[in-house]
């Protein structure tokens, strides 16, 4: 509930934020009455407020994060087969969903794993969530730190899954592919990574 409060909060204050939400939509989905687009973007708002209270939560639910994360079908055998290939998988999704639940499940799964982020603009933050993701037992790696690169090859090597998030535009190496009628720069990192090492 609070969690719904503060996302709501956010759509009221959030000016810039929900303009760029706005625009966005009305860019990938023109045909859309603008009615439904607000409706979407109020609710990515309020998803964004339920994923800050599930982090702020996550004492409460590590205990029973089996039974609130559930694998649909086959994926946590798929999961499993994967990691125990021994070439180490690549994993890529979206700031969408429960992503750091995601993760911390995928490791509660028996896969050892590491993530690899940028740094924002403030180490404090970095700290923190290098520090939460560290108590599910979730290594981050970032991008800009020396010996990186070393640290994900030899992730790869020992088996692990490398998790990458990928949403937006980045100063990486990248390729234009169409995304909703229009091209749109996407990092190249998972797939060449993928075919360099031969793993899923």
């Amino acid at each position: 509930g609070l969690g719904g409060v503060a996302g709501r909060v956010a759509w009221l204050v959030g000016r810039r934020d929900r303009e760029l939400a706005l625009e966005h939509l009305a860019f990938a989905l023109p045909d859309l009455p603008e009615a439904e687009r607000r409706a979407i973007a109020r609710g990515t708002f309020l998803h964004y407020g339920h994923g800050a209270a599930e982090a702020a939560q996550i004492a409460r639910i590590d205990p029973i994060l089996t039974d609130y994360v559930a694998f649909a079908g086959e994926g946590e055998a798929l999961l499993r087969g994967a990691s125990q290939a021994g070439k180490g998988f690549i994993f890529v999704t979206g700031h969408l969903g429960s992503w750091e639940l995601l993760a911390r499940r995928i490791v509660r799964a028996g896969v050892p794993a590491i993530v690899i982020a940028a740094r924002s603009w403030d180490r404090r933050l970095d700290d923190m969530v290098e520090a939460f993701r560290l108590g599910g037992g979730l290594p981050t790696l970032f991008r800009e730190d020396p010996g990186g690169g070393r640290t994900l090859l030899r992730a790869l090597r020992d088996g692990k899954a490398l998790g990458i998030l990928i949403d937006q535009d980045t100063k990486v190496q990248s390729v234009f592919v169409p995304f909703f009628g229009h091209l749109a720069s996407t990092p190249r990192a998972a797939a060449d990574l993928a075919l360099r090492f031969g793993c899923p």
